[in-house]
């Protein structure tokens, strides 16, 4: 079985203003601050209801990957990137892109501090059952972008997310999920670094 964290309902989510004021984000969970005071890692979601600069986030590494059925348009100071629904897409937090939508929607962010971590995110289909592996040397996150299942013990569905490090499990049920891996910059085996905060921000 995967050695669970923690595990956050969407319901248990709790909502803070952007850094910009333009928007409002769902905070799932965060990790241990670093010595600048900003947590090593974050996990939100948005919720995205106009066309929006981006807060600039310095030192800051992020994947924004949409969880609604309408991608949006991530325009940047030297291009434009069309991002497309449960297609992570990684820019560094300095580049605060203009985010331009159709209809109103959500994205799934993850966020590291880019001197004590590195973060991936994969989107994975699963039609009945999926075999997950949490490596020990990083911490896992496994959110439920939609549909609905079983991780284990554990009933999960749409905007659910489970926390864990080490081990394996399955997945059963109809849904498209969010992996995301998160890895220590240290060198250090222990993942005291990229512990989770246990105090309110």
């Amino acid at each position: 079985m995967l050695e669970t964290i923690r595990t956050v309902a969407r319901r248990d989510r709790r909502s803070v203003p952007w850094s910009n004021r333009r928007g409002m984000t769902s905070e799932i969970v965060r990790g241990t601050p670093t010595q600048s005071g900003a947590p090593s890692w974050r996990l939100s979601v948005a919720s995205l209801r106009e066309n929006a600069d981006f807060s600039p986030l310095r030192d800051i590494d992020r994947i924004f990957t949409v969880v609604g059925n309408v991608g949006t348009t991530l325009h940047f100071a030297d291009h434009d990137q069309w991002a497309a629904p449960l297609a992570p897409c990684a820019f560094a937090g300095e580049d605060s892109p203009f985010c331009e939508i159709t209809t109103p929607t959500e994205a799934f962010n993850v966020m590291v501090e880019r001197t004590a971590a590195t973060a991936s995110v994969t989107s994975l289909q699963v039609i009945t059952r999926a075999d997950i592996h949490s490596p020990v040397d990083s911490i896992m996150a496994v959110f439920v972008a939609d549909g609905s299942g079983r991780l284990d013990r554990t009933r999960l569905t749409n905007g659910d997310c489970v926390i864990c490090h080490g081990g394996s499990g399955v997945f059963r049920g109809s849904a498209r999920l969010l992996i995301v891996e998160i890895m220590s910059n240290t060198g250090q085996p222990s993942l005291e670094p990229l512990g989770i905060a246990t105090t309110p921000p």
